[in-house]
């Protein structure tokens, strides 16, 4: 039995276990639905599954250079939290979820803006933390330059609403130079979790959810960014904290799915989601990402990548 067939035959069984204590749920009655949302979790423990595997490998020099058409933010991300950069760890997933991962161009919006002038003059954190104002004069030049060659980089499927200005209160300068003051004037994001942790009563969930409401303040983070960048610093290990909720009351998709599984008059989405999400033994970021695909196609398994 593979891999996969394990996983659907555990996600099954939770199903089951779920309803026995809860009640039917509403959008999986038929065969076809619950073939289809089951699909769906396989496919978001999976995408989890990949974070943590890829830190046992080694990660090449490409994949962590924006001057190569290799560069990955995440596995850069990887490699510098090994050699002790958390920082540049830090930075370079904000830049990923910033950015997003374009079907098509794949990093190139988030190795463009990391690259900056090139070799020894990239916009690291150390570098745009102290200077995000330079950040701002350089992506304004950056944006004349992608419009007048027509080569402008493409933000990934999720964040395809977002703008690439310099300037303005609602751009990627702007976006950056919040994040810059929300990590606050000594320019630790160490400091910034474990403040979180304390203010929780070292409590991981609390500190997820006292992070997720400070996020409010870096521009062009609603929702979705905010919960995936918390998730994703805590999938590669750079911040103990742990998500309580979905967050779904403040989501599209995700509160459709929700909505959907449940049955539309079903009280308390959140909590219903996170009493599936242990009876599945999975984390909320599965149950988020998975009622968010679902929803797209709720009687019949599509594969969603982007």
């Amino acid at each position: 039995m593979s891999n996969r067939d394990q996983l659907r035959n555990e996600i099954a069984r939770g199903l089951v276990a779920y309803e026995t204590a809860n009640g039917a749920l509403a959008g999986v009655r038929s065969d076809a639905a619950r073939g289809a949302f089951i699909e769906q979790v396989v496919d978001s423990i999976r995408r989890v599954e990949y974070i943590r595997l890829v830190q046992t490998r080694a990660i090449s020099a490409e994949r962590c250079d924006p001057n190569t058409r290799a560069f990955d933010p995440l596995l850069a991300s990887l490699a510098c939290k090994s050699a002790g950069e958390i920082d540049e760890a830090c930075w370079l997933i904000f830049l990923s979820i910033h950015c997003g991962k374009h079907l098509t161009d794949g990093w190139s919006l988030a190795r463009q803006l990391y690259s900056g002038h090139g070799p020894g003059r990239e916009w690291t954190w150390n570098r745009v933390s102290a200077d995000p104002s330079g950040f701002r004069r350089w992506l304004d030049a950056a944006n004349t330059n992608w419009n007048s060659a027509n080569s402008r980089p493409k933000f990934g499927n999720h964040r395809k609403y977002v703008s690439l200005a310099a300037y303005g209160e609602r751009g990627t300068g702007a976006a950056v130079e919040t994040y810059v003051h929300w990590v606050g004037a000594n320019r630790s994001h160490e400091y910034v979790f474990r403040s979180a942790l304390h203010r929780s009563g070292e409590d991981p969930r609390g500190a997820f959810d006292n992070l997720y409401r400070s996020l409010d303040a870096v521009t062009q983070f609603g929702r979705l960014a905010k919960f995936d960048y918390l998730c994703m610093l805590s999938k590669c290990g750079l911040a103990n904290i742990e998500p309580a909720s979905a967050y779904l009351s403040q989501s599209t998709g995700p509160l459709a799915g929700a909505r959907r599984l449940f049955g539309k008059s079903h009280g308390n989405l959140d909590a219903a989601s996170v009493r599936l999400a242990n009876d599945l033994c999975i984390g909320m970021q599965v149950v988020e990402d998975s009622l968010c695909n679902w929803a797209k196609s709720p009687t019949r398994y599509k594969a969603f990548r982007g």
